[in-house]
């Protein structure tokens, strides 16, 4: 049994104006996953953020997008930087095979380029940051890179003056 008030035989609803009158006749028209378009699209102005926002959560109802796809989308239509881990790749036995599959919008660059990163490619701006995160999490577990090993070696090695009166570090 259809609803009275949902009906077109409803004198009230005869009336209707505007979204209103876009949104009854929708109803009677689309279900589901077009009815929520086609309410979305009535719903908000053209290419608004409010309409895309709108499509991307039906998309992600309805199993269109993946959620990092979602994520990343959400991000760029709000204007805020996002960067995630896609996927870490282990290619081989060496440690120096394997890599972090990143992903990215424009808005982490600029985020990045505003924090002082300055590179040919969007490519290269977050690899220097990566890089650079990689490297303060090695040094915070007492890694030592190359440019700090005579600085580190002065604060940690003991110094000994040997018989000939040179200076050994052990």
């Amino acid at each position: 049994m259809s609803n009275f008030k949902q009906s077109s035989l409803n004198p009230k609803n005869w009336f209707l104006k505007g979204k209103d009158k876009a949104r009854f006749k929708a109803t009677k028209t689309y279900y589901g996953e077009n009815l929520e378009r086609a309410l979305a699209d009535i719903d908000h102005t053209s290419e608004s953020d409010g309409l895309k926002l709108a499509h991307l959560e039906i998309d992600k109802k309805y199993n269109r997008i993946s959620n990092t796809d979602y994520e990343k989308n959400k991000a760029t239509v709000l204007g805020e930087p996002y960067v995630t881990v896609i996927k870490v790749h282990f290619t081989g036995e060496k440690s120096s095979d394997n890599f972090f599959e990143l992903d990215w919008n424009q808005e982490f660059v600029k985020h990045l380029i505003d924090a002082g990163y300055v590179a040919e490619t969007q490519e290269l701006v977050v690899k220097l940051w990566f890089d650079k995160i990689c490297a303060e999490i090695a040094k915070e577990n007492g890694a030592v890179f190359p440019d700090e090993m005579e600085e580190f070696a002065h604060k940690t090695a003991r110094r000994i003056k040997s018989e000939n009166g040179k200076v050994e570090l052990t």
